[in-house]
């Protein structure tokens, strides 16, 4: 019993530390290399081929891509799109 306790209590604290969210009205940043891949979305660019055209790993693509998303507030490509229009961002 005493694991499982402390195994719960591990699994809150991390939860309380994980789902911080941002203060009101603050939106994170966009970086400088996320938005140098912000122009290739709305291409039919694969991330390799954005990586190629951005002399980038496609690993690099892919945490820039999942970054933006997150900042975005969106789950897809199109989303992503859509809403970084709406932002006058490309």
């Amino acid at each position: 019993m005493g694991r499982e306790r402390q195994a719960r209590a591990a699994n809150e604290r991390l939860a309380t530390v994980t789902r911080r969210p941002h203060p009101a009205g603050r939106v994170e940043p966009i970086t400088g290399r996320e938005q140098s891949g912000l122009p290739l979305l709305p291409t039919s660019l694969t991330p390799r081929e954005m990586a190629a055209e951005l002399y980038l790993s496609l690993n690099t693509i892919k945490s820039h891509t999942r970054a933006l998303y997150r900042k975005l507030g969106v789950q897809s490509r199109h989303a992503a799109i859509e809403e970084a229009r709406r932002r006058h961002l490309i």
